[in-house]
């Protein structure tokens, strides 16, 4: 498993995409996993979005990881239709997360 990597986009620097970025990250961190985070500044703000990230994990162990970020998120910030994610180049609506099986990765791993 050390050999998988998979690359998750933020592809419209949606603000709750970055927060769930982030919760996945730290997650990753607390399990010992590796992880390279691209910032890009907000403007007229002190602070950043999480555009990109790469976690050593395969797609099947991020999206179960993405799953349960998406569920511990606060309840009162929920996703909206437009936010997206994108997981090696194929891109997902934050909705279809919480509500889909791995299965449907159509990764193989």
């Amino acid at each position: 498993m050390a050999d998988e990597v998979t690359r998750i986009e933020n592809p419209d620097a949606s603000e709750y995409v970055s927060q769930l970025l982030g919760l996945v990250i730290q997650n990753l961190a607390g399990m010992g996993v590796s992880t390279k985070v691209s910032n890009a500044p907000i403007p007229d703000k002190k602070s950043s979005l999480i555009v990109e990230a790469t976690v050593g994990l395969g797609v099947s162990a991020t999206w179960e990881i993405l799953k349960f970020a998406v569920g511990t998120l606060n309840p009162s910030r929920r996703a909206s239709a437009g936010d997206e994610i994108t997981l090696n180049g194929k891109r997902y609506a934050i909705t279809e997360i919480s509500e889909e099986d791995s299965d449907d990765l159509g990764d193989g791993d």
